[in-house]
């Protein structure tokens, strides 16, 4: 991918990022349609529970990780959310990491 592909995806990215969780779902929607792309899994919104649930720990973990930057995400109206590409990418990171690891084999992903 070229330099100035990435820009332009880092930037569309960030603008998304601003955005309200139900803004991001319409402004995605919108592009996927525009451009006659399938909607994406790895763009959805997750809500903190859709994370837990997935991980098979509680809430509050999934709180702590977004608390401490560990997982991308972002609260909104005393509600935490990410997005299941940033999720992946936290599993990617964290897959070495024995407490991680033990999570994501108990969750069978």
């Amino acid at each position: 991918m070229s330099e100035q592909i990435q820009m332009a995806i880092t930037i569309i990215n960030q603008i998304i990022t601003m955005q309200s969780a139900d803004n991001q779902r319409l402004i995605l929607s919108d592009l996927f349609s525009r451009f006659g792309w399938l909607e994406k899994e790895e763009y959805q919104i997750m809500t903190d529970e859709e994370v837990a649930k997935r991980f098979g720990v509680t809430v509050r973990t999934v709180q702590d990780w977004l608390l401490s930057g560990e997982l991308n995400g972002f609260k909104e109206a005393r509600k935490w959310y990410s997005r299941t590409d940033w999720v992946r990418e936290f599993e990617n990171s964290k897959s070495s990491e024995p407490r991680i690891k033990a999570i994501l084999l108990r969750a069978g992903t």
